[in-house]
């Protein structure tokens, strides 16, 4: 049973997610995509690195703002999972759960959850797309002439 509680929740869920993402895809482009480029995507053995590395904030950044609208969710949630899923499983990565203060690819494996779950649930009705389905056709039923 679905309630206003829990659309709610999946409001706050993406403005959240989506916030932690700008943020992260921000400093990466304040810092310089070149050394993002150069200091963890070349190393992992991404034949473009300084391409892959745009993509990568192109994808924390508008994936943040579509979650936080709710505009093409489920569309702006594959990037985010496929740059996530990157991030917690490349093999140069930091061991998955360690001391608190140090590396780990816990960030990226929480934020990859959340977006592998806002594609299956979708924005929920708080949100651009709420009066719509997965795939951004409408509910209402077209009448027939």
């Amino acid at each position: 049973m679905k309630t206003k509680l829990a659309d709610f929740g999946l409001l706050f869920l993406r403005v959240a997610v989506g916030l932690g993402l700008i943020i992260h895809g921000w400093l990466k482009l304040s810092a310089g995509v070149n050394v993002f480029a150069d200091n963890l995507i070349e190393p992992i053995g991404f034949p473009y690195p300084l391409l892959f590395a745009w993509l990568s904030v192109a994808a924390e950044i508008l994936g943040g703002f579509f979650f936080i609208l709710g505009l093409w969710t489920r569309w702006a949630a594959i990037p985010v999972i496929v740059n996530m899923a990157i991030a917690a499983f490349n093999p140069l990565a930091p061991a998955a759960f360690i001391a608190p203060g140090k590396p780990s690819k816990e960030l990226a494996l929480a934020y990859l959850v959340t977006a592998i779950t806002v594609l299956l649930l979708g924005p929920g009705p708080y949100a651009v797309d709420g009066g719509r389905k997965s795939g951004g056709r409408s509910t209402a039923k077209k009448s027939k002439r």
